[in-house]
């Protein structure tokens, strides 16, 4: 999905659809250039994760990832669960720029996207 800004206010934005679909619930726009409020990983991913750990799930995906604290806190909470888990950020904005280097290393991988806010071929690495 892809919209134009035509118009905006302090708390309104005019829009064009230029590729259009449905926005479902549970899922997310990104706004370029705006940095996402949410928390990386929310209340409910941590019940997810509890569950995950109870059945020995392989790996986590985590969404949003803006700097490596998130890996170090999930991370952490495994250790301290005894589970041998592996942690991969989704990298799904630009946001993730700045603290690329500390995030993969904090990381067992990386999951890039096939698109995302900068664009194809704005990805640096």
């Amino acid at each position: 999905m892809s919209l134009v800004v035509k118009s905006k206010t302090e708390d309104s934005v005019n829009c064009e659809v230029v590729d259009g679909g449905e926005l479902k619930s549970r899922r997310h726009l990104n706004v370029r250039g705006k940095s996402a409020t949410l928390p990386s990983i929310t209340e409910k991913d941590w019940d997810d994760i509890k569950f995950g750990v109870d059945n020995k799930v392989d790996f986590y995906v985590v969404s949003f990832v803006k700097d490596a604290a998130v890996v170090h806190e999930l991370k952490n909470y495994l250790k301290s669960c005894g589970a041998d888990i592996h942690v991969i950020p989704k990298i799904e904005s630009v946001d993730f720029i700045p603290n690329l280097h500390s995030i993969i290393a904090a990381s067992d991988g990386v999951w890039g996207p096939k698109r995302m806010q900068s664009g194809h071929g704005h990805v640096p690495w």
